[in-house]
């Protein structure tokens, strides 16, 4: 080969290196992460006490959180009162935000880094999850999508990767050409509308009587007892009945503790039916003079269809009559522990109040002791006491 050739062949080879080595490195540039000044907030002066709506939608559904009159609601369940603590929560992280890093999105880099704009147009695993704060008239005050979690390895992680979620990559929509690193997780944003409701139900006090009531076999039994603490009877209990309490001895915790774990889409969701074909009946007498009547469906569902009304019946048991304080008389001691009772029956009354004839969905195992039947409750018989053997005949 004439040395002419070969010098050609040397300087095309350099060539082709040279721009392969650009290439390679502009590919890189658009993925550097840059540092950004320490305290300088994503969404500048942000005010928090503006927003009033916040409206989420992911890959698997949409949440719509706005002030209300008295309470945050949730529009997607008919307005029902949101989880108040957790929407401010959110509002408050995302004003709060400070990037660490700047990333440049180049073609492509949005689905890596699973930030597209989540409105059906693509793979759900390349969207992010859309988070827009509004004010009262509807104007936007902040549009974001939070996207793929930024995650250290560590010594620990296995040949498999692995590591500590130390961050996520957020994209504001009017700037697409930027993603920024920031150190909170949103590790609860979900975009299930029933993780977001008030999931805090009617919670009787210590119960004393309780009457249920079904139209399906033998489901009808009530338990008395005379005091809080008290074992419990069952009413009505023949002379060989006798009442098995270690199968009530969670009632009370149950009752006290009742929580919701949805509400219907609308008055047409097909998950209300069994409230109008099973219906049954709890009617819970407490000590603090209320009466609760509890109707739920019954079915197989993890989740039973439930509505709930209260009604005063009577004055709280009277409470354990305090040490009189200085210059006071037992008398008034005791009357003033008496008005502090009936005050906190009556803030459990304008609790119930606002839950009076709506319609929600608690977890079974709160009611699972409900859907037994009167025999469920009864202790097996004691078996038959053994015949003595006969005595042997002596021999004469």
């Amino acid at each position: 080969m004439k040395g002419s050739k070969f010098l050609y062949l040397l300087m095309a080879a350099a060539l082709i290196g040279g721009l392969a080595l650009l290439m390679k490195s502009r590919d890189e540039a658009s993925w550097q992460e840059e540092s950004v000044a320490a305290g300088s907030k994503l969404l500048g002066d942000l005010v928090i006490n503006d927003v009033a709506s916040v409206r989420l939608l992911g890959p698997d559904g949409r949440v719509t959180a706005k002030r209300g009159t008295d309470v945050w609601v949730i529009e997607e369940r008919q307005s029902y009162p949101a989880d108040f603590a957790r929407v401010s929560s959110l509002v408050r992280k995302i004003a709060e935000l400070e990037p660490v890093q700047t990333v440049p999105l180049g073609e492509g880099d949005q689905a890596a880094l699973v930030l597209k704009v989540p409105e059906g147009d693509g793979p759900e695993p390349e969207m992010g999850t859309l988070v827009e704060l509004s004010d009262a008239s509807g104007k936007k005050l902040a549009s974001i999508v939070a996207g793929k979690n930024h995650t250290t390895s560590s010594p620990e992680a296995g040949p498999m990767g692995g590591g500590m979620v130390t961050g996520r990559y957020v994209m504001l929509v009017d700037a697409p050409q930027t993603a920024y690193l920031v150190t909170e997780t949103f590790s609860d944003l979900q975009t299930s509308p029933s993780q977001w409701i008030d999931k805090n139900f009617v919670r009787p006090g210590q119960p004393k009587r309780m009457e249920v009531k079904s139209q399906v076999g033998d489901r009808n039994w009530t338990i008395e007892r005379e005091t809080p603490g008290a074992g419990w009877k069952l009413a009505g209990a023949g002379k060989n009945q006798n009442l098995d309490t270690s199968k009530l001895l969670g009632i009370d915790s149950l009752v006290t503790g009742l929580a919701i774990a949805d509400v219907p889409d609308g008055p047409d969701d097909a998950r209300l039916k069994p409230l109008k074909e099973k219906p049954v009946s709890v009617t819970i007498d407490t000590f603090e003079g209320l009466r609760y009547v509890l109707t739920f469906g019954e079915s197989g569902a993890d989740n039973l269809p439930a509505q709930i009304s209260v009604e005063v019946t009577g004055d709280p048991l009277p409470p354990p009559t305090p040490a009189p304080a200085e210059g006071q008389t037992p008398e008034e001691a005791a009357a003033k522990a008496m008005e502090a009772a009936k005050k906190a029956r009556d803030e459990k009354v304008a609790q119930a109040a606002k839950l009076q004839g709506k319609q929600v969905f608690i977890p079974r195992n709160f009611l699972q002791t409900f859907l037994g039947d009167r025999k469920s409750l009864l202790a097996a018989p004691a078996a038959p006491a053994p015949t003595p053997a006969p005595m042997p005949k002596k021999r004469r």
